[in-house]
């Protein structure tokens, strides 16, 4: 008994007991240090990996750059864009932003990054309007900061996890659903697989949510995934353990496996592949080098429906690209590249379905101001206006109804702490006649065809009606992913639309639904419920 319960208590740390062979008579074992198991490696790569990014390399400054620096830095033309800026309360660090069912933003941050506000028990957090920029203060039942977060199919937030212990960084085994209508934390059962600091999760096609990885309570590498039932409001272990490095990017596939982009925490121990999140099962996957994509973006390439994914930056200045079904076997290939070496680089995709890549730093730890646009039809990277200040690690962006792009927070170092939000504007908010979603059901079922009536400029037709998960971001990373484009059929009262993606794709929740005329130009979102 007391063998199984100390080999029980080292695989819950990560580490592997292995009894040696003994020594032949009349030799002499050799000694020296003890072999270092995969669990242990991950779990060391990812500790020192967080560790640097927590305490910060150096501190640069949270000034907006001067009307010369940035004369130096513009890009000119029709679709450069521009950016206009508001603040958020003085030394709010928002490390975690949902975007909520009503359009406003749940911003998160706890103890923000500061040991002295952990020990005198002071967290914050607060809902942010994006349109006027006002911010509602939120009572914060306990440490959220570094948690793991989703949206819930009822529009609810699960909060799984936060900061119990700085330096060395132990996970909390709490769980909240923030709900959105009553503007309340409500208190979950503990998670079941232990304490969690820098988890996953990601929402399955049932609505439940799988979570992963985190340092658990005693700062070990927690290897036991777990689901989130929404519809009970419990916690389930899964059948096996798995040693994932921190905030490992997660994105669902329509067969129901979720593919691990090779982006997140913890250098060359970063899995990129295929996972059943239900059994463990894991196909790896090539053509990525993980010890350089460290911190970078990840997301489906617009337009691909969920089958493309593209990486970008990290330790390099290059994109890669995939399509996951390519074959049984399929490769990351190199894409275009980008203007600069960043990590901690944000992203969010347009309505337009370009998507904006900005915010990070260089690996000096200088702060990059330049932003860039990848245009997946063309697969080319252009030159944008650049953000007026620096928006380093814990930076989160998103896009808002309008379809503008807010990039918010950095934290390149304890103490400092990036006030100003930016807000992106791309060509088409200035368009005076976009089209206008005048009616459309408040909720829509997979597969079955509805109506929506749209406001047309004179001369143009309606082309397209697409939905966008609203983003879920965390230390850059997205845990709502993917924009997809309805099917269309002609009847004689008009076009039905219909949302014929598999739901591990598009799993039970809100979303942004777009329409889109013959001249490209997008409308405002609405949201809408998918069941």
């Amino acid at each position: 008994m007391k063998v199984r319960l100390v080999l029980a208590v080292a695989l819950l740390a990560g580490v592997a007991l292995i009894a040696p062979p003994e020594p032949a008579a009349g030799r002499t074992r050799a000694t020296g240090p003890p072999r270092e198991t995969e669990a242990q490696r991950i779990a060391r790569e990812t500790i020192a990996a967080v560790r640097a990014s927590e305490q910060g390399r150096l501190t640069t400054s949270l000034a907006p750059l001067s009307p010369a620096q940035r004369q130096r830095l513009a890009v000119a033309g029709p679709f450069a864009g521009r950016w206009t800026s508001c603040q958020l309360p003085e030394g709010f660090n928002p490390v975690h932003a949902s975007v909520l069912p009503d359009g406003t933003v749940l911003l998160m941050a706890g103890s923000g990054n500061n040991p002295v506000e952990l020990a005198a028990g002071r967290f914050q957090s607060y809902v942010f309007s994006p349109d006027t920029c006002a911010t509602y203060k939120l009572p914060t039942p306990g440490d959220l900061f570094c948690s793991g977060h989703a949206m819930l199919p009822n529009g609810n937030i699960l909060v799984a996890g936060g900061t119990k212990q700085y330096d060395p960084f132990f996970g909390l085994r709490t769980s909240y659903e923030y709900d959105w209508k009553s503007r309340q934390f409500i208190r979950l059962p503990l998670m079941a697989g232990g304490g969690r600091w820098y988890p996953g999760a990601t929402q399955l096609g049932s609505g439940d949510v799988f979570v992963l990885s985190g340092l658990n309570g005693a700062g070990a590498l927690n290897t036991q995934p777990e689901v989130y039932s929404p519809r009970t409001r419990s916690w389930k272990v899964t059948p096996y353990r798995l040693s994932v490095p921190t905030y490992a990017h997660m994105l669902p596939t329509a067969g129901g496996r979720l593919f691990f982009t090779g982006v997140g925490f913890g250098g060359s121990a970063v899995r990129v592949g295929f996972l059943r999140p239900l059994t463990g099962a894991f196909q790896a996957v090539g053509g990525l080098d993980t010890n350089r994509r460290d911190q970078g973006a990840s997301f489906f390439v617009p337009f691909s429906q969920g089958r493309k994914v593209m990486v970008a930056g990290g330790g390099v200045a290059t994109t890669a690209l995939i399509d996951l079904y390519s074959s049984p076997n399929p490769v990351y290939k190199a894409g275009p590249r980008l203007d600069a070496t960043r990590i901690y680089l944000s992203h969010a995709t347009l309505f337009d379905g370009r998507v904006l890549l900005a915010g990070g730093q260089d690996p000096q730890g200088k702060p990059v101001y330049t932003a860039q646009l990848y245009r997946p039809i063309s697969n080319q990277v252009e030159a944008v206006s650049p953000t007026s200040a620096a928006h380093q690690y814990h930076s989160n962006m998103w896009v808002d109804l309008s379809g503008r792009a807010i990039l918010v927070g950095g934290n390149p170092a304890r103490g400092s702490v990036q006030r100003l939000v930016e807000r992106f504007e791309p060509w088409y908010v200035d368009v005076a006649n976009r089209p206008v979603i005048v009616s459309a059901p408040a909720s829509i079922a997979h597969n079955q065809a509805f109506a929506a009536q749209v406001q047309l400029a004179a001369g143009t037709t309606l082309t397209q009606l697409r939905v966008f998960r609203p983003m879920s971001t965390t230390h850059q990373f997205n845990a709502a992913e993917g924009d997809f484009t309805l099917s269309a059929v002609s009847t004689p009262g008009g076009p039905r639309w219909s949302l014929t993606t598999s739901s591990n794709l598009t799993p039970p929740g809100y979303y942004y639904l777009v329409a889109v005329d013959s001249r490209g130009v997008p409308s405002a979102a609405r949201i809408i419920n998918v069941t």
